[in-house]
């Protein structure tokens, strides 16, 4: 059975990395989260939701590919998920610092993007999704952290304020080269 290449992609909260990746790729690997659902999400297309309880019995059974603590929630993904996924085609996964290292280790010439914006730029797309003060202020507190290990990816870009399709025309460009060496 042929797997195909996967894409980690990683960066600050609300640097844009999803509206990118969906507007370039299609096969996506859904994280599975224990947190409530936002208004506006949809199970199974934003992420694909659970129990905690549910959670940490995938957990015991070694059923996930990589997963982390965030606040009171879990984020992960799946084995099988991600299997079905990359036997469909090139698949991309968005996860943290923590998920990449680990897909990494599953997944060695898996390709590793960093995406970002400015403090400001993050902050003012945190307050638009309309994320309480206390998320904002912890997902904030991460920004500098996250930002020290970008040099950790095989490429960083910046998703610059006003320029999304430049940054799709970037992107799109270096998983293009990426998928075509052999």
């Amino acid at each position: 059975m042929c797997v195909h290449p996967l894409i980690i992609i990683s960066g600050n909260s609300a640097g844009g990395k999803t509206s990118l990746m969906r507007r370039i790729m299609e096969n996506e690997v859904l994280s599975l989260t224990s947190r409530i659902i936002r208004d506006g999400e949809k199970d199974e297309f934003d992420y694909r939701f659970t129990t905690k309880q549910r959670f940490q019995r995938l957990i015991e059974k070694n059923k996930l590919a990589e997963w982390s603590p965030y606040g009171d929630s879990f984020y992960g993904i799946e084995k099988e998920e991600l299997e079905n996924k990359l036997h469909k085609g090139p698949a991309f996964s968005i996860v943290t610092y923590e998920g990449m290292k680990r897909l990494k280790e599953l997944y060695p010439d898996a390709l590793s993007i960093f995406i970002y914006t400015t403090k400001e730029e993050a902050l003012k797309g945190l307050q638009k999704r309309g994320e309480s003060p206390e998320q904002i202020q912890k997902r904030m507190s991460s920004y500098d952290e996250e930002l020290s290990r970008k040099g950790e990816y095989d490429f960083v870009i910046r998703n610059k304020h006003g320029k999304f399709e430049e940054t799709v025309h970037i992107l799109q460009s270096i998983i293009d080269m990426e998928l075509t060496k052999e």
